[in-house]
């Protein structure tokens, strides 16, 4: 998951062509769909061009959120 546009772009220009695929999900679906699958999450940013962060989110950390979200909203 990447937290804007900017590190989306920048993550892609850094990776090989044809080697990933992008595609857009609500994080109120997210969560839940990583959680049925026992997964984590990754948060990229950027601190600036050449310094990705990652925030990883264990799947017993991702299953948490996924429970604590409001059903339809």
């Amino acid at each position: 998951m990447f937290a804007d546009v900017r590190c989306l772009t920048w993550a892609a220009q850094d990776l090989p062509p044809a080697s990933f695929r992008i595609a857009g999900i609500h994080p109120r679906a997210l969560f839940p769909m990583a959680a049925d699958d026992r997964v984590g999450v990754a948060v990229c940013t950027h601190r600036d061009r050449k310094t990705p962060v990652y925030a990883v989110l264990p799947a017993v950390l991702v299953a948490r959120v996924a429970n604590e979200l409001p059903m339809n909203a």
